[in-house]
């Protein structure tokens, strides 16, 4: 142990110097200590380890105690310590060492003999120091840890130990070298610091050895500590991933949640929408139900209800419900106007038709009392204006005074009648323009209207008269010269002139402020306004007044416009018709054919006068020809009365039941679709306003022109152009649908003769000759139209025979190959589906072509097939005995088809001619 110490001091000696640059050195290092700090790694820590335990190890190699081997084992082994490496290695196989017998191993002992007795020395030695350093004599204290270093440390002088110590300081190195010694006492002090400098070595050495222990069993707590931390560290990181997997578990539960929740809000607010739908269309159903019944006070609150429904908070988003505030405001506007109506109703006097009836009957009864008190007052006021020559004066004053008379009189009945008629009082009606309260006038309020002016005016007409008369006949009394009395005579006839002139410029202008009513209405008002306008004329024109061209030009304007509004609404009903025709049969209601009936009466008839004309009728101021509105009113209609959409503006019409299967023309029986039957119904009010608007006829006659042609042209539109497929929903355009659209045009041409004469004869004769090339060109396109139905009936089997002839060249290679047959084979498929396909056709046109049309279709369908047929089997390479029998099977059969086919029988046989000569 001495030997150790002393080997270590001088180890320490030699390396760290014992002059002042030496203790300098130290210095510097003590000083470099405290002031830097290393990083330590992990490699760092693990070699300070291996270091620190190697220390009390290579000192006492005998007292290491187990522990500090262990862990010195555990920082020096680079593959860990692993705890499942078994401690005993287990056996090895028999053979795989020699065996080693006891004169072996004696052999082995003597090799080693004096190595193992220095060995045991040495290790005997050891055991003796560590137990005398362990063992303590009875009543013996051991000392404190670190006790035995503090006492060597007190043999070192202090100068060592102050903070400020540095062997470049003079005094320092004073202290501790000396100053002026000789080698003698600089050795010996030397040897003194050497020998506490051995003491303190050694008591650090003992002091390292009692604390080795304690190092390493801390290092292994250390590593423990180490392991268990790699262990909590990396369940923390499990932990940490569970929780990472949790929380996405949570957060996509989360969202699941939120997602449920928005689509649960969804659906209750869609339920909500639903429930509110399905009020509004009960409450409109409800709303409809009370205004047909007349409880408009409950439609009120249905409207209320529904308004509140409407609010745009509750209908956003719902585009159904668009619409349902403008609904709601023209509803409201309806239940409004029918309040109103009914409280006119309600208070509208019962008696306004009396009393009006009343006031006409008293206008009558003063004038004819009026006539003998004139003659008594004229007469000696004529005798006086003779004498004084005043008399043509006096009577153009009268003229004047007639005139406004006339003007005053019908302005007084209108401002009076009109209020009694609208149910309103004459302050309010006042308010309003006179032409809005005549436009606001019910036809038969108007119509009444009219008869009280026309009565006024009949008076002042008769007065007038009466007035001329008297004159004369006082004149004529008076012996007055013969040249006075012709000038007093034309002055009297002028001032009636004037009275019926003024008269008529009143009546126009109270026509002319209902001008669009009149548009509007049915054709019997039209026909009773005429006839009040003719009485009227008829009444100027009895007291001797000539023609009133004012107001003849006022009902052409009317009945023009009437007839402008009537054809607008016919040509929207006839397109509408067309649009949504299905092209299947319908039967004809009793209207329909009285309708067809009517228009050929007329035709005969005006055929009939064309021949035989009859005599001049003067011409009337408001029909512009030899009827007056009157007559032509009451003009013969058979007892044909039906509706339609010019008698009725909105053009409802309904047929009665028992209707007919076909539509009887002229002799010929036509099946007919909803689309004719429509254009007949309205050709038919067509001559019924021309009856009685015979002035009309040139207008009337374009119209019906131009609704022709539009039936003609949108019918092939519709099914020979494939219209049908989108306006009318069809899924194809079959041969009966084509058949149907030729027989309503075939109708027409039928029709077309009597429609011609009917229309153009009350025309006047120039511009009839301007009329009649139009009526030519519209048969010739019914007839274009009609032929080209008939091509494309043929076109389509000429389709489907392509199309069956093509697979022919290899069915016959197939009839070549087969063997002879015994008899006659059947028709072959392709033969016997052409075969089957022409008498599909063959009965779904014989019911509804005519006999000429179905003789036309199927003569060119027999020449196409005669034609095509030849010429497919004339093709044909030599086919053997079994490809010729069906080759004859097929023609004959063929041939046999088209033989009972409705033929024309006088070219049947030219038609048929190519094919019997091949199947012969």
């Amino acid at each position: 142990m001495p030997q150790r110490a002393s080997g270590f001091a001088q180890h320490t000696q030699e390396g760290g110097g014992g002059g002042p640059a030496g203790a300098a050195a130290g210095g510097r290092g003590g000083g470099l200590g405290a002031t830097r700090r290393a990083s330590i790694t992990e490699r760092d820590a693990q070699l300070f380890a291996l270091t620190q335990g190697l220390v009390p190890v290579l000192n006492t190699p005998g007292s290491a105690s187990g522990s500090s081997l262990q862990s010195l084992v555990m920082c020096a082994w680079p593959f860990g310590g692993g705890s499942d490496l078994p401690l005993v290695p287990p056996p090895l196989a028999p053979g795989v060492l020699p065996e080693v017998n006891r004169a072996d191993f004696e052999r082995y002992r003597r090799n080693y003999a004096a190595k193992f007795q220095r060995f045991e020395g040495v290790r005997r030695a050891n055991e003796a120091f560590r137990a005398a350093a362990s063992d303590l004599a009875p009543g013996q204290v051991r000392h404190a840890a670190g006790e035995g270093l503090v006492l060597a440390m007190r043999q070192v002088p202090a100068v060592f130990f102050t903070e400020d110590f540095s062997l470049a300081r003079p005094e320092t190195w004073a202290e501790v070298c000396g100053e002026g010694e000789g080698g003698a006492e600089a050795h010996a002090r030397l040897d003194a610091y050497a020998a506490a400098l051995d003491e303190v070595e050694g008591r650090l050495l003992q002091e390292i050895a009692a604390r080795s222990p304690h190092f390493f069993e801390a290092a292994g707590v250390v590593q423990d500590l180490r392991g268990a931390l790699s262990r909590t560290f990396a369940t923390v990181a499990g932990l940490r991933g569970q929780v990472r997997g949790l929380e996405a578990e949570a957060l996509a539960a989360a969202s699941a949640v939120r997602r449920l929740r928005g689509r649960r809000k969804n659906l209750t607010d869609a339920l909500d929408k639903v429930k509110l739908l399905e009020g509004v269309a009960a409450a409109q159903e409800a709303l409809g139900l009370l205004v047909g019944t007349g409880d408009l006070t409950g439609a009120l609150d249905v409207l209320a209800d529904l308004r509140a429904a409407a609010a745009p908070a509750a209908t956003a988003g719902i585009a159904a419900l668009r619409p349902l505030p403008q609904q709601l405001a023209a509803a409201g506007a309806a239940i409004d106007e029918l309040l109103a109506a009914e409280f006119l109703h309600a208070t509208r006097c019962r008696g306004l038709g009396p009393a009006v009836d009343c006031a006409i009957d008293d206008l009558q009864q003063m004038a004819r009392m009026g006539s003998g008190a004139v003659e008594d007052a004229l007469a000696p006021l004529v005798a006086g204006l003779r004498r004084t020559g005043k008399l043509p004066s006096a009577l153009a004053a009268f003229r004047d005074c007639a005139v406004a008379e006339v003007k005053q009189a019908v302005r007084e009945l209108v401002e009076r009648t009109v209020p009694l008629l609208l149910g309103s009082d004459e302050a309010a009606a006042a308010e309003a323009p006179l032409a809005d309260r005549l436009a606001a006038l019910r036809p038969a309020d108007f119509e009444r209207l009219l008869g009280a002016v026309m009565v006024a005016s009949r008076a002042l007409l008769g007065h007038a008269a009466d007035v001329r008369a008297t004159v004369a006949e006082l004149l004529c009394l008076g012996g007055a010269p013969r040249a006075e009395a012709a000038a007093a005579a034309a002055a009297s006839a002028e001032a009636v002139q004037a009275v019926a002139d003024a008269a008529g410029g009143r009546w126009a202008k109270l026509l002319g402020a209902r001008a669009e009513a009149h548009a509007r209405l049915r054709l019997p008002e039209l026909r009773q306004l005429l006839a009040v306008c003719g009485e009227f004329t008829r009444a100027c024109e009895a007291v001797g007044a000539r023609p009133l061209v004012g107001l003849r030009t006022a009902l052409a304007v009317q009945c023009r416009a009437f007839l402008d509004a009537a054809h607008t609404r016919s040509l929207t009903q006839l397109t509408g018709v067309l649009e949504r025709e299905p092209w299947t049969v319908v039967p004809v209601a009793p209207e329909f054919q009285r309708a067809v009936d009517e228009l050929l009466a007329r035709g005969a008839r005006a055929s009939a006068a064309a021949v035989t004309p009859p005599p001049p009728s003067p011409q009337s101021p408001a029909t512009a020809n030899g009827d007056t509105p009157a007559t032509a009113a009451q003009a013969p209609s058979n007892g044909v009365s039906y509706p339609n959409p010019i008698s009725s503006p909105d053009g409802e019409h309904s047929g009665s039941g028992g209707g007919a299967e076909v539509l009887g023309v002229g002799g010929r029986r036509f099946h007919a679709v909803g689309a004719l039957l429509m254009l007949a119904l309205l050709l038919g009010e067509y001559g019924a306003l021309g009856d009685a608007a015979p002035g009309l006829a040139g207008e009337l006659a374009h119209r019906v022109v131009e609704l022709l042609n539009v039936f003609n042209s949108r019918t092939c539109q519709l099914v020979l152009g494939a219209g049908a497929l989108a306006a009318a929903g069809l899924r194809s355009i079959t041969a009966r649908h084509l058949a149907l659209a030729a027989q309503a045009l075939a109708a027409v041409l039928a029709l077309h003769p009597a429609l011609t004469a009917a229309f153009t004869a009350p025309v006047p004769l120039p511009r009839r000759t301007l009329l009649l090339p139009e009526f030519e060109r519209v048969a010739q396109d019914l007839a274009i139209h009609r032929g080209e139905i008939h091509g494309k009936l043929v076109a389509i089997m000429r389709e489907r025979l392509a199309h069956a002839l093509e697979a022919l060249p290899a069915a016959a290679a197939a009839w070549a190959a087969a063997p002879p047959p015994r008899g006659p084979p059947p028709p072959f498929p392709l033969a016997a589906a052409s075969a089957k396909q022409l008498r599909i056709l063959g009965q779904v046109l014989m019911p509804l072509l005519q006999l000429e049309e179905l003789r036309f279709v199927f003569g060119r369908i027999a020449m196409l097939f005669s034609r095509s047929l030849a010429e497919a089997y004339g093709r044909l390479q030599p086919l053997g005995a079994a490809g010729e029998a069906q080759a004859a099977a097929d023609l004959h059969h063929l041939l046999a088809t088209l033989r009972a086919l409705p033929l024309d029988p006088a070219t049947a046989g030219a038609h048929l001619e190519r094919l019997a000569a091949l199947g012969v």
